[in-house]
């Protein structure tokens, strides 16, 4: 695929939405009605100002503009197909900072900078489990362009995606192997990004986080400094004081991977307790978690004794249960062949080696 530079933003695909939106939004501009929000034109502009843009809006739609002269030096590059209107203004919104205000004398749109940085809600549970984000990709990059990691999403997946022009200079390193969308967005949370979808489309706004994302760096920062303690309760205050959230799931799993390697390091029944309440409990809130069979992996390994740590009462039995339930619910090859192995460990340890083997060939 072709890379387009941009000025402004960057979009790494110009293929027109396929997929429903799995929400709705409020029009960006007061008054604004449903037919002409849902409106969906072909654009394709090269550094084209802000006032000729909302010009453009403007015969699509009968809306009148009045620009404000403070962002009459902007312009930016936009290529797409079938972007509804509402979409259009929303990316002026989210990446320029603007605020459409209606005069009551003549029903025009002043058109200016907003006092404050406009908000990207997380998705919730409901939204983050669209078949759209549930689509498979494998991205592999090493200290590559953020652009170029996104366009490697773009290629296999259905998403598109706007990069925030303060986003272009950033890098990533990143294996991930058979991850679906809702992983990829994760994964950009947890590196300091947040997204916005932008109504009615298939296209998500990236850009750097603001002050919202500095527990998610600390979590993140203390687990890689082998601070596990710290870790932990960063990652359990994270899932508790946003229950819905798009990562309250994956924020649980990372406590307990935090309290895992603390049991291992410590040799603590308490860290492993901990542990293992943070699994059930993301098992039971979020059962159509990506990370259940993850979840249900670790369960395996406290129960059969795999955790690093000294455990008195093994039940191979229960954790046979549990490895069967990780392999079933995930898409991971990694988690299916670790708790495969570990299936066949346990069978070793009951004494039934052709189950063993069978399970390790």
């Amino acid at each position: 695929m072709k890379k387009i530079l941009m000025p402004v933003f960057l979009i790494l695909s110009a293929t027109a939405p396929t997929c429903p939106p799995a929400f709705s939004a409020e029009p960006p501009a007061p008054g604004m009605t449903a037919a002409q929000a849902e409106k969906k034109v072909t654009v394709r502009f090269r550094d084209i100002s802000l006032s000729d843009y909302l010009k453009f809006i403007s015969r699509e739609t009968g809306l009148n503009f009045d620009p404000a002269p403070e962002i009459n030096p902007m312009s930016l590059t936009l290529f797409g197909r079938g972007i509804p209107i509402s979409a259009l203004m929303e990316i002026l919104v989210k990446s320029k900072g603007l605020e459409f205000q209606k005069d009551p004398r003549n029903g025009h749109y002043l058109v200016k900078k907003a006092k404050d940085r406009a908000a990207f809600t997380p998705l919730t549970r409901k939204e983050l489990e669209d078949p759209l984000l549930q689509s498979v990709v494998t991205v592999r990059v090493k200290e590559a362009p953020l652009a170029s990691f996104l366009e490697a999403v773009c290629e296999q997946g259905k998403v598109n995606f706007i990069l925030a022009s303060e986003s272009t200079g950033i890098r990533i390193t990143a294996e991930l192997d058979q991850t679906t969308v809702a992983d990829i967005l994760q994964f950009l949370r947890s590196r300091g990004f947040e997204y916005s979808r932008l109504t009615g489309t298939n296209i998500f706004l990236v850009r750097p986080s603001g002050n919202g994302a500095k527990m998610f760096s600390d979590a993140e920062t203390a687990f890689n400094g082998k601070k596990y303690e710290i870790s932990a309760d960063i990652y359990k205050e994270i899932s508790e004081k946003n229950p819905d959230s798009d990562m309250a799931d994956y924020a649980l799993l990372m406590s307990a991977v935090s309290y895992d390697w603390l049991a291992a390091r410590d040799n603590s029944p308490q860290a492993l307790k901990s542990e293992e309440a943070a699994l059930r409990r993301l098992i039971k809130d979020y059962p159509a978690s990506p990370r259940l069979g993850d979840a249900y992996l670790y369960l395996g390994q406290i129960y059969s004794g795999h955790t690093g740590a000294v455990v008195k009462e093994i039940d191979c039995k229960k954790a046979l249960e549990f490895y069967a339930l990780a392999v079933k619910n995930t898409y991971r090859d990694w988690v299916k062949a670790q708790a495969e192995v570990r299936t066949g460990q346990c069978y070793e340890m009951d004494g039934d080696t052709s189950k063993a083997r069978a399970a390790y060939k």
